[in-house]
Formats: structure tokens, sequence, C-alpha cells
């Protein structure tokens, strides 16, 4: 979401706002349809997001984002996300961030593209996942 952004100030903006948590492997970081409150960027450890149908359908590592579509989008959470090891996150919550935007409003229409392109990409790939039928129920 922000590897593209040229603007540092507003980046720096968001820095500033940043939580930083830690989570425990094969937590539950969220679960489907739970209200969107936060971005998450991993600086440490592994994470999976799986569709509904329970099947994993992508992984995220160091330096990757997760959770910014719904976020960006008011959207409950469409998977759950679990860390597949301990992590180290820095987060930023959707207030602060709707703060930040409204200080840098020309930065709205580059950050809603990122997500919109972040949420194709996820519906794609939970799509893919929910055409797998699971062996065992």
């Amino acid at each position: 979401m922000l590897k593209n952004c040229d603007n540092t100030e507003f980046v720096w903006s968001l820095v500033q706002q940043l939580r930083k948590i830690k989570v425990d492997k094969n937590e539950v970081i969220y679960s489907i349809g739970e209200f969107s409150e936060e971005i998450y960027f991993i600086k440490q450890g592994k994470v999976k997001l799986y569709a509904q149908n329970g099947f994993p359908y992508l992984s995220c590592k160091d330096g990757e984002q997760f959770g910014d579509y719904e976020v960006i989008f008011n959207h409950p959470r469409e998977g759950k996300a679990v860390a597949f090891s301990d992590c180290l996150f820095y987060t930023i919550t959707k207030d602060d961030l709707d703060n930040q935007l409204e200080q840098y409003e020309d930065m709205r229409f580059f950050i809603d593209s990122q997500a919109e392109k972040s949420r194709q990409k996820h519906r794609k790939l939970q799509n893919e996942a929910m055409k797998i039928n699971p062996i065992f129920n």
C-alpha cells in the first residue's frame, strides 16, 4: 500500500501513528465477518489468510501487509487471518488512517486505488480457494 507512495510526508505521518503488537504462532488475528479496525504490516513472521471454506488462499511474510482493503472500504473481514509463526506487526487503525487522509486529501485516490488492487487480488484467490472441496468435513 505504501511501497509505491512518493509522498514521503504522508508516509511519515502514517509511520508516526503505527502501533507495535506481538502475536503468537497459531493465534487468530481476525475472523470472517469481524469489523475491520486495523491494517497489519508484518515486521517479522508469517500469516496465512483463509477463505470461508477454511482453505488457505494467501501467505504473507516480512515486509507485506494484510487487512488493508477491508479497512479502507469499511467492509467486514472477508477472510480469517492466523499467525503461522510468532509475529511482530505494526498496525494502523482506521481512525488514524482517516485522520491522516483528512490532512492529505490528495492521497485518498492513491490509497483507494492501492486498496482496490489488493481487493481484486484477494477476491480472485478467495474464489479459487472456494472451488476446493475439503477432504474431511
